[in-house]
């Protein structure tokens, strides 16, 4: 199969051990960064890696949102409405992450999305 996470992180791995021995650089660090779906290779190929990757900066990642099968991202749902829902309380006693999620569960109902600007 092509295109996998773990083909690119061979090939990243491929490309570090070729740099490293053309510029002679066997005993320099490696620092892996990403954001976003960026953040998140540069967390795994640490994880995956730590012998090629001495250290990774994951802007953005939800890292701890995968729970058990690796494809639940409740736990990083739940933590970005406990986050709004803590930090960020609106002057009308409705928090910005009930909010937040009112207006994400109208819009998984619409069929025409004409009127969302008017009503948000």
């Amino acid at each position: 199969m092509h295109l996998t996470v773990e083909n690119v992180f061979g090939d990243y791995v491929d490309l570090l051990d070729f740099i490293k021995t053309k510029y002679n650089a066997q005993d320099k660090a490696v620092i892996a960064f990403g954001g976003s779906y960026g953040g998140m290779l540069a967390a795994w190929m640490r994880m995956k890696h730590p012998n090629k990757i001495q250290g990774a900066i994951a802007a953005s990642a939800p890292v701890l949102g995968f729970e058990g099968t690796g494809n639940d991202l409740s736990g990083f749902g739940n933590q970005l409405y406990q986050t709004y829902n803590i930090k960020l309380p609106n002057m009308t006693g409705t928090s910005c992450s009930d909010l937040i999620k009112n207006v994400f569960m109208d819009i998984s109902k619409q069929t025409n999305y004409d009127n969302l600007n008017a009503k948000w």
